[in-house]
């Protein structure tokens, strides 16, 4: 049966905070390289452990027994968090910082438009962007950096999508049958948005993987090794996982600042 919203007193923000992925969602290790048949496998348990052998996802050829009931992994069934919701939206870190980091990259390139001449047009160019204060003040029409070293402004990058559940919560299989062949679509701007960010372009055939599936602002990792090194068990797990949701979102000591929050927006499935 589909749950209410457990905490009706909350503000949205703070209600979305409480939200936490499943064990059994994070036991996905996915891959951003092909269709989703191959780009998904299962760990044993939340933490990657080289000596254990990960699980095919999709059920290969037509042969479907008990464990793989309707062709997937049984954690495709599991709910995404642990209050169950109906619907999640999601979008992509790199994408999401990507024009702020590009506008700070290239800031110190130019002291910004001149009265008298213009750069070259082929390496640098400045304009308007609708809706945003200006850059460089008195100068009408320049007030933006539109492109720099011989690269355009990532205007307009930042996406997001909507995923809704297909019966009573968001289960893993919504999730990731939705978004996987959205961020395949997106997979180009961000390995451009990735290697703005790291400081080095990346080749188009990097391997992308995304770490801690679940709403919110996805957080893309470059390089399976980097996944499984990222992805390992160490002391720090253990004092989380017993920690209470708010928990997590409170300073963990003094002088060490807080446990990262990356916000999302969900909504609680209607109670049935």
């Amino acid at each position: 049966m589909a749950t209410s919203d457990p905490h009706p007193d909350l503000t949205t923000t703070e209600r979305n905070r409480l939200l936490r992925t499943t064990a059994d969602a994070r036991r996905l290790c996915w891959a951003l390289n092909g269709p989703l048949s191959t780009s998904l496998r299962v760990m044993a348990e939340q933490f990657y452990n080289p000596d254990v052998l990960l699980e095919p996802y999709v059920r290969a050829g037509s042969q479907i027994n008990d464990l793989y009931a309707g062709g997937f992994h049984p954690i495709s069934q599991a709910p995404l968090t642990d209050s169950r919701i109906a619907s999640a939206t999601v979008s992509v870190d790199y994408l999401d910082r990507w024009e702020d980091e590009w506008v700070e990259m290239h800031s110190e390139c130019w002291d910004g438009p001149e009265e008298d001449g213009q750069p070259d047009p082929e390496s640098v160019r400045y304009g308007t962007v609708p809706g945003e204060e200006p850059e460089y003040e008195g100068f009408s029409g320049r007030e933006h950096l539109l492109m720099c070293c011989g690269t355009d402004r990532p205007l307009n990058k930042a996406a997001t999508l909507e995923v809704r559940a297909k019966g009573e919560f968001l289960t893993v299989h919504d999730f990731v049958s939705a978004v996987h062949p959205w961020l395949m679509g997106l997979r180009e701007d961000i390995l451009a948005a990735a290697g703005v960010l790291e400081k080095k372009p990346l080749p188009a055939d990097s391997e992308l993987m995304v770490y801690h599936p679940g709403p919110g602002s996805l957080m893309i990792v470059v390089g399976e090794e980097e996944w499984k090194r990222s992805m390992r068990k160490h002391l720090q797990h253990d004092r989380l996982a017993a920690m209470k949701p708010y928990q997590l979102f409170m300073p963990v000591g003094e002088g060490s600042g807080n446990v990262p929050v990356w916000g999302c927006t969900a909504a609680y499935a209607d109670a049935a």
